[in-house]
């Protein structure tokens, strides 16, 4: 008898439990899905080839030029508003474009920005217009702005899957040795620590055409003091950074080690990031001695509280892929950079 009452008691006061929760339809909703940098484009097919077309590519689909081959910023995925079904509407990311069916004299407009729509963590836009000129016109004056709402959604998508994965023993050896944190997924495993140097690492393998390729994601940190502002030339930045992968980073062969690839162009821009001047550079590295190779980024930052340079950098080895993904997810980790005294 008493064994029944409690069983009636726990079933019942599970109950009252889920009646308080409140309900929140997003959980119902399947995971958003897609690959990093990728946005659906809903459109009718007749304006595929359009004037509104040659825009949405300019604005997002320029070619990267630090890369190894030829890869655009993002990736357009086109569809009809017919084809628009099924796992296509759980994309993380989806730009309605829908032309005509307004009243008379009225303008093209973009909506409010939606989220959790047809699936966790996505965002969708619309694009509405009375015809393909204002549309056209609507794109060209606020698709830079558009792309960076892409941009900053799926590094943010990003940013909060690493966080909840993300290593401790690895950000413990970086405050320790280098003074710095930065959210590393605990699927990466540290190479080496010489003291002015932290090597970490990830490799997965992908299974494409019938055989499985390594993929290898590399970061490493290192700092020094600061003198003056040539620390953020971008010469400067190149050879320091050759100096450290030349003693530190070898490969297979003896006597290769890293190096950069001169031929492909440098990128460098100024900004600010979680408080901090930060001189980010981008190019192509290579095995001297070696055939290997692929793109990277690096992260020099002004630590003005310490008066030092702190440079975070990202490298990418995968010769059967495109690169822009793995960019990316570095560029999530290497900018989620704090400093342990803060």
């Amino acid at each position: 008898m008493i064994k029944r009452l409690i069983a009636f008691l726990t079933v019942t006061l599970a109950l009252i439990s889920c009646e308080n929760k409140p309900y929140d339809p997003v959980e119902s909703l399947p995971e958003s899905s897609g690959e990093i940098g990728e946005v659906v484009v809903v459109m009718e097919k007749a304006y595929w080839t359009s004037s509104l077309m040659n825009v949405l590519n300019d604005k997002f689909a320029k070619e990267v030029q630090s890369l190894p081959q030829p890869e655009p910023l993002m990736t357009l995925k086109l569809v009809t508003n017919k084809g628009f079904s099924g796992n296509m509407m759980n994309h993380h990311s989806v730009l309605i474009v829908e032309i005509g069916g307004l009243k008379e004299g009225s303008q093209a407009f973009f909506g409010k920005p939606q989220a959790n729509v047809w699936s966790k963590g996505q965002l969708v836009y619309k694009l509405k217009a009375p015809d393909l000129q204002s549309a056209t016109e609507l794109l060209e004056v606020h698709g830079d702005q558009l792309f960076d709402y892409f941009q900053d959604h799926y590094q943010n998508k990003i940013k909060n899957e690493i966080a909840a994965n993300k290593s401790t023993s690895i950000n413990e050896e970086l405050g320790l040795t280098m003074g710095v944190n930065i959210d590393v997924p605990n699927s990466f495993t540290l190479v080496s620590n010489y003291n002015d140097l932290i090597w970490i690492k990830q490799q997965r393998m992908k299974y494409v055409d019938g055989q499985d390729h390594e993929i290898q994601l590399g970061i490493l940190a290192y700092t020094y003091p600061y003198t003056d502002s040539l620390a953020f030339d971008m010469e400067h930045i190149v050879a320091r950074r050759d100096s450290m992968t030349k003693k530190y980073i070898p490969g297979m062969i003896e006597g290769s080690y890293m190096v950069t690839e001169q031929q492909y162009g440098l990128e460098n821009k100024e900004t600010h990031a979680n408080g901090y001047f930060v001189s980010e550079t981008r190019g192509v590295w290579k095995m001297h001695k070696a055939i290997m190779g692929g793109p990277f980024m690096s992260l020099t930052i002004y630590d003005d509280k310490n008066q030092r340079i702190v440079c975070l950098e990202g490298y990418v080895h995968a010769p059967h892929f495109r690169k822009m993904p793995y960019i990316r997810e570095l560029e999530a980790i290497l900018y989620s950079f704090s400093f342990p005294s803060e």
